[in-house]
């Protein structure tokens, strides 16, 4: 897969991100997502290769390559209604426990 074209969430388990220069920047559950894409373009944002995912527990996660998943989610617009909300609430726990 290209930088910046995959699309990864944590079926089971936890993991922290981890930057070079940054530390941990986020800690992902089951269920939420991990990207360098934009959602809303057809372009790869900036792929940042110091991040890594670190996991304390036994995790799983599921990566995507985002061109071949996109046309699926616009034939079945069910399913893309629900793809879309799993990342919007995965973001929205995102930010609420980095400012809790």
């Amino acid at each position: 897969m290209a930088p910046g074209r995959e699309l990864c969430t944590v079926v089971k388990g936890s993991c922290e991100v981890h930057g070079a220069a940054l530390g941990a920047l986020k800690k992902v559950s089951s269920g939420g997502f991990l990207c360098n894409l934009d959602l809303s373009r057809d372009e790869p944002v900036e792929f940042d290769s110091s991040l890594a995912a670190h996991a304390e527990v036994p995790t799983t996660a599921v990566t995507w390559e985002w061109q071949s998943l996109r046309p699926f989610l616009e034939r079945n617009s069910e399913l893309k209604v629900k793809f879309e909300r799993a990342i919007a609430t995965s973001m929205a726990n995102s930010l609420l426990k980095a400012h809790a």
